[in-house]
């Protein structure tokens, strides 16, 4: 284990030292529940009113601790900001490399950091929807209030989808949300609400995501939003449908053969080539 410094910090009777390689960990318990600090940066730690510092520690205790969830954010942030690029894989290994050190953090405190990072940007936003599905414990955690809460302030496909599929779309399927909470996303007046309530449907039928298709929940939502003609809100439509019909094409057909006369243009072609050939745009996969 390497140097540590701790300065001001009084030894609980039930504290618990651990060293892995050159990390350290300190299981601190109050009252009857565990709390847990961890690798990166240096910084004065909060535990319990006592001030820790480590060198070879630090990061997360209790959510409601916010001079260290704030400086915790800001490390992060210089992560994201420092990305050789900003695109995919560059934001994968930064977020991989968090993920790695927040993996003994408590689900409770992951929430917490998770809603301080969503307002801030699209890569803080997918930084704190990737961090959360990725942590076993803070995704069993998640609630209705923290779903809704992580989806405020979504105004683009990308912050709808990812929101969708990460985060509404698997607490969905594994009942951590009620149908009626996303059947009144449905109706919402906000095209971006409206967006990912037909994508969380994706995570339930997607094999990748751990969907074991679900043609009831998806097609309720679909018969919602069947007349919608927003554009963002029709390609969900046409995205919820193929992807229903990799499980379940039966159901898909008998749905575009009764909602014909409803469904949006492009909704139905692209449907339609998906039953028909397995593909979304046929011609375009060929002249290619």
């Amino acid at each position: 284990m390497g140097i540590i410094k701790i300065q001001d910090y009084r030894r609980r009777k039930d504290d618990r030292f651990v060293s892995r390689g050159t990390s350290a960990y300190i299981f601190s318990r109050l009252k009857t529940r565990w709390y847990i600090t961890i690798s990166p940066p240096t910084f004065p730690l909060l535990v319990g009113g006592n001030i820790l510092r480590i060198y070879s520690v630090p990061i997360i205790v209790r959510p409601h601790h916010n001079i260290v969830m704030k400086k915790l954010v800001e490390v992060i942030r210089r992560s994201l900001a420092a990305m050789p690029r900003k695109d995919a894989p560059s934001f994968r290994l930064v977020r991989r490399e968090w993920s790695k050190r927040l993996k003994d953090s408590p689900g409770a405190s992951v929430i917490a950091l998770a809603k301080q990072l969503v307002p801030l940007g699209f890569w803080e936003r997918l930084f704190a929807y990737e961090t959360i599905v990725h942590h076993r414990a803070a995704f069993e955690a998640l609630t209705k209030k923290g779903v809704i809460s992580l989806g405020r302030g979504i105004h683009s496909w990308g912050e709808a989808d990812s929101f969708a599929v990460y985060i509404a779309g698997p607490a969905w399927r594994e009942r951590n949300i009620s149908d009626r909470v996303v059947q009144s996303w449905a109706r919402s007046t906000d095209r971006w609400w409206r967006r990912a309530a037909l994508v969380s449907t994706v995570p339930l039928n997607n094999r990748a995501r751990g969907g074991h298709g679900d043609a009831g929940r998806t097609l309720r939502i679909c018969r919602m939003l069947v007349r919608d003609r927003d554009d963002m809100v029709v390609k969900a439509l046409s995205w919820a449908l193929r992807e229903l019909s990799k499980r379940d094409p039966a159901a898909v057909r008998t749905f575009v053969e009764r909602y014909d006369q409803q469904l949006a243009p492009r909704a139905r072609r692209e449907v339609a080539n998906k039953l028909r050939t397995g593909l979304k745009n046929p011609r375009r996969a060929s002249s290619s």
